[in-house]
């Protein structure tokens, strides 16, 4: 059997015992910010810009570089993602107005917010 791609192989997977079996088991992972960044400098890429080195995240390279098959996408679910802003800058902090309304307090690098 030739290889499949991560499409066949995740459809296969997902058959439950249909007539195609995938190759192997698709591969799910995700990253660190930092991990990203160093596996990029050990390959001789150009480092990544604006993205939190505490924060999970995909690299499209470092994913095809090990073969990983799926990725998870998320969707801003504010109500009024539009109506987010940044209302002061405090430090590692920044307070802000997010799509719901609220005003809270958000650490630059871990992206988890305090009300």
């Amino acid at each position: 059997m030739e290889n499949m791609t991560s499409t066949q192989r995740v459809n296969a997977a997902l058959s439950f015992g249909g007539s195609d079996q995938p190759d192997y088991v698709p591969l799910h992972d995700q990253y660190w910010g930092v991990v990203v960044q160093r596996w990029r400098e050990r390959q001789g890429l150009s480092p990544l810009t604006g993205i939190s080195l505490l924060d999970n995240l995909y690299d499209s390279e470092m994913c095809s570089y090990y073969g990983v098959d799926l990725i998870v996408v998320r969707a801003n679910d504010e109500f009024f993602p539009s109506r987010s802003q940044v209302v002061r800058d405090e430090g590692e902090y920044c307070i802000l107005r997010d799509g719901w309304g609220r005003t809270v307090r958000r650490h630059r690098d871990l992206g988890y917010d305090e009300l």
